[in-house]
């Protein structure tokens, strides 16, 4: 996708402002600083008891720019007590 510059905003980051983009028309897909992301997410759950869960989440993301300061790497782990409640993800 394309990312942000310091200088121009493609709509890499959702919280800029809305009226701060670089062009209205002519725009396409991927346009601005080329980038591609990798992402996985774990999931394991345990039932020690009726309705009771203990869940162990484990997510990776990658993330790699040309603009070689953009690049990121994420590991979060989670771990999680739930009662009943269907487990839900948030991937975005």
């Amino acid at each position: 996708y394309g990312e942000n510059t310091s200088t121009e905003n493609w709509g890499a980051d959702p919280l800029q402002p809305y009226g701060n983009f670089v062009n209205e028309f002519g725009n396409y897909i991927g346009q601005g600083v080329q980038a591609k992301q990798f992402y996985v997410d774990v999931l394991a759950t345990y039932e020690p008891w009726h309705n009771i869960f203990v869940d162990l989440n484990y997510i990776y993301r990658k993330k790699n720019s040309q603009n070689d300061a953009l690049d990121m790497k994420t590991h979060f782990v989670n771990l999680g007590l739930r009662w009943s409640i269907p487990y839900r993800r948030y991937e975005f």
